[in-house]
């Protein structure tokens, strides 16, 4: 197709190969790419590609144009081919469902808003990249893969957040497919296989989450192929009300080789006491302490009751009371507080009733 073409409305491409080569207009409409094999639309042309709705559900987007999506784009079944670039602008959500979809030809996924990756949909890549800009989000809820269909190797470039979100699963980057972190890699639980290779800037994070021992069910561990070069950050929090023993280890990197170490390491030192330490092929961490606070014996200050307790520096706490033992109905005392040393203390008017006192550590 060549000419001016000024498309306004709803575009569809369902059925042969469209190849759009002229001033071709496609601005806030809805674009829609749908069909089986041999369903094709290239734009290679000189007009602005931007629709506000992009829905992909069978064929193939293709050509050397940048594509840009102004709203949401839908992506399932089909794929995107050539060498321009699909660009998702802050603000834009990107939905991958269902079965496999592909990116290759050089095509580049340039992502600076949010991708929602879900269901068992798996990524095929060939020749291509997947950028993630800084700001934005590749939220991989999915339990797929990204692998390497044909062709020469492809990489995944995060500069802003990778979230393998909660679910207790390996996600794989197939071998041929690089992941390069400069920005934020989030695993709450389960696996991130990086079996193509893993690099880290020194501006990285990686960030699991531990709910219990047992890699990948109960915390988050990304596992490299190759050696790695280990820069930036390391943190982990603790989720779902889980406390760990004294001793209790975490292996949450393993790798062909791990050489350097991370310059940070960070945890919740109000609650636990942790050390990082390296081994040939792991970086595992190990809980040195725990912090519970311990109420002390209670005293009489004139009209008022003296609670305290063992302390962290620095660290905000809050005195609860009840009337009964059953641990059901706890009410805070108004007024948290910030220990400055290593125990602190609250005044509690004394009242005609039993009251049941314990201490909480704020986040």
């Amino acid at each position: 197709m060549d000419g001016l073409v000024n498309v306004s409305g709803t575009k569809k491409f369902s059925n042969g190969t469209d190849n759009l080569t002229g001033n071709y207009i496609c601005t806030n409409n809805t674009l829609v790419i749908s069909g089986g094999v041999g369903v094709a639309a290239n734009f290679n042309g000189t007009g602005t590609v931007a629709p506000a709705i992009l829905t992909l559900t069978g064929g193939s987007l293709g050509g050397a144009n940048t594509v840009t999506v102004g709203n949401v784009m839908y992506w399932s079944t089909a794929g995107m081919t050539g060498t321009g670039i699909t660009r998702i602008p802050p603000g834009v959500t990107v939905f991958i469902t269902n079965a496999s979809v592909s990116l290759g030809g050089n095509r580049t996924l340039d992502n600076a808003g949010t991708v929602l990756w879900t269901g068992s949909a798996s990524i095929g890549v060939f020749s291509s990249v997947i950028t993630n800009r800084p700001g934005a989000l590749f939220d991989a809820q999915s339990t797929g893969s990204i692998y390497l269909t044909f062709g020469n190797p492809s990489r995944f470039d995060n500069a802003g957040t990778f979230r393998k979100s909660a679910t207790a699963v390996t996600i794989s980057l197939s071998t041929g497919i690089v992941f390069n972190n400069y920005g934020v890699l989030e695993i709450p639980k389960g696996i991130l296989a990086a079996t193509g290779g893993y690099t880290c800037g020194s501006n990285a994070l990686l960030k699991c989450s531990l709910a219990g021992t047992n890699a990948g069910t109960d915390y988050g561990q990304l596992q490299a192929g190759g050696g790695v070069i280990l820069q930036g950050a390391l943190s982990v929090d603790l989720a779902n009300g889980f406390l760990p023993t004294t001793n209790a280890s975490f292996t949450l990197l393993t790798a062909g080789s791990c050489n350097g170490t991370f310059a940070n390491f960070s945890y919740p030192s109000s609650l636990i006491t942790m050390q990082l330490s390296n081994t040939a092929n792991s970086v595992l961490v190990r809980v040195n302490g725990i912090n519970v606070p311990i109420l002390l014996q209670p005293l009489i200050a004139g009209s008022n009751i003296l609670l305290s307790w063992t302390a962290v520096s620095n660290t905000a706490y809050r005195i609860e009371f009840e009337p009964g033992t059953e641990g059901t109905n706890w009410n805070a005392l108004p007024g948290d507080i910030t220990a400055s040393n290593s125990t602190a203390s609250k005044l509690d008017p004394v009242t005609p009733s039993n009251r049941f006192y314990r201490v909480r550590v704020l986040p």
